[in-house]
């Protein structure tokens, strides 16, 4: 047998006995293997560390190959293993011979054709998603699946990695990215051209084209994938309203969803369109599944993959700090082997929150998508974790009504933004950032508490208050208490930054003078909380504390 024909066979023997394919690292190292060449030499070809491949892929390997193959296999004896299941199977199709053996599923002949399915080579656990989305997708008949979540929390990588475990469900799977907002006329002409063919003529209309993508996917099972939705979705507003010029796509996927046809759509974003929600439920055609970080195992094997070994200590307090999320695990990794030798505990040292370029990028774009009332909620979090009732009074000079709020945090949840948690005293709500979004917002609130004290200041104008009217950044006035809180962060770094734009101390007490001056004669809602925030900064730029 060739490497081809090799793993073609293990892949047979395993997905007959378990119902489930190789996965492609679990292929990368059979291929090495065939190949004669060492973990080291595999781990030098591929993204994985030899830590990685020596503990926990070569072992999973060769222990699911022992189940498909019925005997004991390792990477010394799989070879012969495979000869022997081979030669077995093809003297069990001679004619003379009665086969008593129950049935197996095999593996499909004609594997689903695949357009534009990314790859997702470097994939962790998810086991538990993985079997909900295939249940949802396969087995359930959905006609639609929302899969949303934060930035960088692996949403891509988990659907193509489905994609490739389903695909001999479907007779064809079309994957497309929204994120540079295509036309639904274009979208839909480019699905029908791959479906179809070249050949197919298309309806110049996009309700013309979106009849005839029902009509096929009612006579034929497909499979299609539409990434990035918020590409289509408005920012500046609460979650899920389309922009303008794409609110068709709003009935493309309602169709999707109530019309009667044998294909599945699956969405994935980082915002969820509001009408997904209102359709979704457990029992029925329409589901959407949140994702949230990697557990604990699954974190600590992507972060030996990455030769960060997860037996030290405070491996498990790193995870919790990133919540599991992937792509902040994957950063922060590499910036422990290169700047503190691969110790987790030196890092954790630095009491600092470590943000990887790439999901810096993301995290700044989400915050932008944001409505003027989401990013205010975002920044009251940032300075301490609040239940709603303290959340109501704390927002009193920025929102209307009660109702108003509750909208703003059911958007803010449907971002994935925002985490929950329960009072111990009291059993209310409480609700917080993950550290990682937390530590990004505060730094939004420091540069643009700064540009507003900076632009109140040199105007001497309480129309340029901004953040020092509607946000109290020393909560409960006990200034001398706040080293120990997130707010000392925000105080200090404000009150260094005064210092570089206006010079020394006295100069700065004296242009805050001048506004507390202004505020003496105008009502608590037009003040909100600046004479609290411009009297402490007063009194700190006196003091020595910092």
């Amino acid at each position: 047998m060739n490497v081809e024909e090799a793993c073609r066979a293990a892949d047979n023997a395993v997905f007959t006995r378990t119902g489930q394919h190789l996965s492609d690292v679990q292929v990368l190292i059979l291929q090495g293997a065939l190949k004669g060449q060492t973990y080291e030499q595999i781990a030098e070809n591929s993204h994985y560390s030899v830590s990685y491949i020596k503990k926990f892929a070569g072992p999973a390997l060769w222990n699911l190959l022992s189940q498909g193959l019925g005997e004991s296999v390792s990477k010394t004896n799989f070879q012969t293993a495979l000869a022997r299941a081979r030669a077995e199977t093809e003297s069990s199709r001679s004619p003379n011979q009665v086969n008593t053996a129950v049935p197996q599923p095999q593996p499909p002949t004609t594997p689903a054709k695949l357009y534009g399915v990314p790859n997702a080579s470097v994939f962790f656990g998810r086991s538990q998603e993985l079997t909900t989305l295939q249940q949802w997708t396969v087995h359930d008949d959905c006609h639609l699946v929302m899969l949303s979540g934060l930035g960088g929390i692996g949403k891509t990588a988990l659907a193509a990695r489905l994609v490739r475990q389903i695909q001999s469900a479907f007779e064809c799977v079309i994957w497309q990215s929204l994120n540079h907002a295509p036309p639904l006329t274009e979208l839909l002409a480019n699905v029908l051209k791959e479906l179809i063919g070249e050949e197919v003529t298309l309806t110049s209309s996009a309700n013309g084209r979106m009849e005839q993508l029902l009509a096929y996917l009612r006579t034929h099972r497909c499979l299609l994938v539409l990434d990035n939705v918020e590409g289509i979705l408005q920012g500046g507003e609460l979650v899920g309203q389309y922009r303008s010029e794409f609110q068709s796509f709003g009935e493309l996927f309602r169709r999707g969803a109530e019309d009667e046809h044998q294909s599945c759509l699956v969405l994935i974003g980082r915002e969820q369109p509001s009408a997904i929600a209102s359709l979704a439920g457990d029992n029925l055609p329409v589901r959407n599944l949140r994702l949230k970080g990697l557990s604990s195992q699954d974190a600590k094997q992507l972060l030996d993959a990455k030769g960060v070994s997860s037996t030290q200590s405070g491996i498990d307090e790193l995870i919790q700090l990133k919540r599991g999320n992937p792509l902040a695990l994957q950063f922060v990794a590499t910036t422990i082997q290169e700047l503190f030798d691969g110790n987790v505990a030196q890092l954790l040292k630095q009491s600092t929150v470590i943000i990887g370029d790439t999901l810096l990028s993301l995290l700044d774009e989400q915050f932008e998508r944001l409505s003027a009332l989401e990013k205010d909620v975002m920044f009251w979090l940032a300075l301490e974790k609040q239940s709603l009732t303290k959340l109501k009074e704390n927002t009193r000079f920025i929102v209307s009504s009660p109702s108003e709020l509750l909208k703003t945090l059911q958007s803010l949840k449907r971002r994935s933004l925002l985490e929950e948690e329960a009072c111990e005293r009291t059993g209310e709500a409480i609700f917080t950032l993950q550290p990682v979004v937390s530590r990004h917002i505060l730094r939004k609130l420091i540069e643009q508490s700064f540009n507003d004290v900076l632009n109140a200041i040199r105007t001497q104008s309480i129309q340029n208050l901004g953040l020092l009217r509607s946000h109290n950044l020393f909560l409960d006035n006990q200034f001398y208490n706040y080293r120990q809180t997130q707010t000392y962060l925000v105080i200090q770094s404000l009150t260094n930054k005064l210092q570089t734009a206006l010079g020394d101390r006295a100069e700065i007490n004296q242009h805050l003078n001048h506004l507390l001056l202004t505020l003496h004669q105008k009502t608590s809602q037009a003040i909100g909380y600046a004479t609290t925030n411009i009297t402490n900064l007063q009194r700190i730029t006196e003091s020595q504390l910092l």
